[in-house]
């Protein structure tokens, strides 16, 4: 009898003991898994915290990727427009004879570079001096497109393919910024073929079938000056520019000079050049308010 209930406490404390055991098995999974998430969660904030320092960097080195694609387009075209100091000063000292006093010379900019222009004309809300700036601009860029005729053997071939032939035939090429000042906020959209028609008169049928064979240009001006151009080609891909970015590629001439308004059949609508600028693959382009420029 004795020998029974000492082992029936044997027994007893053995599972007393088990129990114990599993208890202490329990407690210790609990902790562990308590502590797998805990590691769990910090490996995510972490993570979370490594995506957002890459996402960081990869957006500075953007910005600093595109910085420096501004500075060096900037660079090319000062380089440009201060080759040849000589030769330009004698084409722009003949424009200078022929330039009358204009509404904007309380601005000295002869002496700005060409980076500082461009900065003004992205960023001032001074019309004034925003119009004084896109003169300047432009001005220096018709002198340097006068150079560039005066010095270069390829320039039929260029000017081809630069402007149409119609505007630079029709063109006023003498610099002036006598300008209408109520204009200098209107968009206007506009259209000429490369080639003339044959026949002298342009009629649509002309235009079409001129602008299948020697293709399209098109250009938005923002008041005076042109702010997007779009030159379509047969079997070529189209090439479109923006002003700030291709000013080298793109018109030179105020509106007023390339007599556009006095082409029948040349102005187009805004929501036409839209739908093809996008359809060729233009970027979304912010017109700027009177309200911005102010």
């Amino acid at each position: 009898m004795e020998e029974k209930q000492r082992l029936e406490m044997v027994k007893e404390e053995e599972r007393k003991l088990e129990k114990q055991k599993l208890e202490q098995q329990r407690i210790e999974r609990t902790r562990f898994e308590e502590r797998r998430k805990q590691e769990e969660k910090e490996y995510r904030r972490q993570q979370e915290m490594l995506r957002a320092q890459i996402e960081c960097e990869k957006d500075i080195e953007r910005q600093r990727n595109k910085e420096l694609k501004q500075e060096e387009l900037d660079a090319e075209i000062a380089r440009r427009l201060a080759r040849e100091d000589s030769a330009i000063q004698m084409v722009e000292n003949n424009a200078s004879r022929k330039e009358k006093s204009v509404d904007t010379s309380k601005y000295d900019l002869k002496k700005y570079k060409y980076v500082e222009l461009r900065d003004i004309i992205n960023t001032s809300t001074d019309t004034h001096l925003l119009l004084a700036c896109k003169e300047e601009f432009h001005r220096r860029l018709q002198i340097y497109q006068q150079w560039k005729e005066l010095n270069e053997s390829s320039i039929v071939e260029r000017q081809k393919n630069r402007l149409p032939m119609a505007i630079l035939a029709s063109s006023n090429k003498d610099f002036s910024s006598h300008f209408s000042q109520n204009n200098t906020a209107i968009q206007r959209y506009f259209k000429v073929p490369f080639a003339r028609p044959a026949r002298g008169q342009m009629n649509m049928h002309d235009i079409l079938e001129v602008a299948v064979s020697h293709g399209m240009w098109y250009a938005h001006f923002d008041g005076q000056w042109i702010a997007r151009q779009m030159e379509l080609h047969p079997n070529k891909k189209p090439v479109l520019l923006i002003a700030g970015q291709d000013d080298m590629e793109m018109c030179e001439l105020s509106l007023d000079a390339t007599q556009l308004t006095r082409k029948k059949g040349a102005e187009i609508t805004a929501a036409e050049f839209e739908t093809l600028w996008y359809q060729c693959g233009g970027p979304e382009y912010h017109i700027r308010s009177k309200h911005e420029k102010n």
